[in-house]
């Protein structure tokens, strides 16, 4: 399957990307005949958004934090700088530190 932007998946089925975002959201129902769309847009077949599926248990809904970190990940592809892309690495590995590790490095520096 391609990875295409919202935009461009709405420029071949022929919907707005509020439409696209609609459907991946799960906000609005796909028709057959728009999954056919798709699936040929993507290069693939409508049976590929059926794979892996049990029909003994319910499908889950994306999460919050899922659908925000694909966003994110969508939003990072999209970035054209090095320069950026690394300031954000760098901003996020910060962010991902525990906070608890580092008030013990300040104690200790505080200490001495």
């Amino acid at each position: 399957m391609l990875g295409l932007l919202g935009r461009e998946l709405g420029d071949k089925i022929g919907r707005s990307v509020q439409q696209v975002h609609k459907y991946e959201l799960g906000q609005d129902r796909v028709s057959s005949g728009m999954l056919y769309e798709i699936a040929r847009a993507l290069r693939t077949s409508p049976e590929c958004f059926f794979e892996g599926l049990d029909t003994d248990h319910p499908v889950t809904q994306e999460t919050s934090l899922q659908r925000l970190m694909n966003d994110l990940m969508r939003s990072l592809g999209e970035l054209k700088s090095g320069e950026h892309l690394e300031a954000i690495g760098h901003l996020v590995r910060g962010l991902a530190t525990k906070p608890r590790s580092k008030r013990r490095r300040q104690r200790r520096v505080l200490e001495r």
